[in-house]
């Protein structure tokens, strides 16, 4: 079973934000928001040797565990989730689609810490 753990020290969880319209129709996030998901991106793509050596196939399930460290009280668990399996799905390696996801774990711990932090654990069944 093909694993990857990825530890985030300094990304604090973030829920995704509805989007915004524009005057002109266009729909955006925040300034803030694009910010973090480009750092959140940085930061796993850096995280380990890249690119992603072994990667499912597109028909393949996938298991996602998230842990959230120092998250907000008040942040759903599900908004923070949508902009992690997002960045997976772009940085090349991790899965192609979020739809492969077959199984998700999510744990959110809102105490207090020094250093915020995202722990990414990515898995799939052998591809025979």
């Amino acid at each position: 079973m093909p694993l990857y753990q990825l530890r985030l020290p300094g990304v604090k969880p973030r829920s995704q934000p509805r989007p915004k319209v524009s005057r002109w129709g266009g729909v955006y996030f925040s300034k803030s928001f694009t910010k973090w998901r480009e750092e959140t991106k940085v930061a796993i793509q850096t995280h380990f040797d890249y690119p992603v050596e072994e990667t499912p196939r597109a028909d393949t399930p996938v298991k996602v565990e998230l842990r959230f460290y120092g998250a907000r009280k008040d942040a759903d668990a599900d908004n923070m989730t949508k902009p992690i399996l997002d960045i997976l799905q772009e940085v090349d390696g991790y899965f192609h689609d979020d739809r492969q996801v077959s199984e998700l774990h999510i744990y959110k711990n809102t105490e207090k810490t020094k250093i915020p932090m995202i722990e990414i654990t990515v898995s799939w069944e052998d591809q025979e």
